[in-house]
């Protein structure tokens, strides 16, 4: 769910929460304490590419997966001491059906129209990878432990030039700001009444 931050209401950014932070919480409380009981397993939560380096229009988004990688980065050395492994997934675009969807019909209208996510990555000039290639990469990450894994390449290399250069990040991202205001939102946006 993304668009412009200032129009999003309390039960956009509630339903955000619900569904991106407080899935992998209850996820983590329902196979943690067993797996520490056992004294093995392997969790892998399930972020984004924008949990590691944020983009402008999708905030909540943003912030919500920037709290899943919190979540997993601060649960790892403590699960270590436990024979338990966990790691985050942070992928890019991915050819889903997930790229098409609408916010669901049940949520406050905005005054900017919302766009699909795949309308949003056009502009950004992102182009998602195939859904295998990405499993491939995925599952490659899991095997290895990484704690933070990163694909496909396109997500690793806005991650590091993050981690290198959070300015020139930064500059980028107003510029894709303007972009997007330009090409999405100011255009879609309803006049005021």
């Amino acid at each position: 769910m993304g668009g412009p931050t200032h129009e999003l209401t309390r039960a956009h950014w509630d339903r955000v929460i619900d569904v991106n932070l407080d899935g992998v919480v209850n996820a983590v409380l329902a196979v943690y304490p067993g797996m520490v009981e056992r004294g093995s397993g392997h969790i892998v939560a399930t972020s984004s590419g924008a949990g590691l380096a944020a983009l402008p229009f999708v905030t909540a988004y943003a912030a919500t997966k920037h709290a899943v990688v919190g979540l997993a980065l601060g649960l790892r050395p403590e699960a270590a001491l436990h024979g338990v492994r966990v790691g985050v997934l942070c992928p890019g675009a991915v050819e889903t059906p997930a790229l098409d969807r609408l916010p669901a019909d049940n949520l406050p209208r905005t005054a900017t129209p919302p766009v699909t996510a795949r309308q949003y990555l056009s502009v950004v000039g992102q182009k998602p990878v195939e859904v295998d290639r990405f499993a491939r990469l995925a599952l490659e990450g899991v095997a290895r432990n990484r704690a933070i894994i990163a694909v496909p390449t396109s997500a690793r290399t806005l991650w590091y030039l993050h981690r290198l250069s959070p300015a020139l990040v930064g500059r980028i991202s107003s510029a894709l700001a303007r972009r997007v205001d330009r090409e999405l939102s100011a255009p879609r946006r309803k006049p005021p009444r």
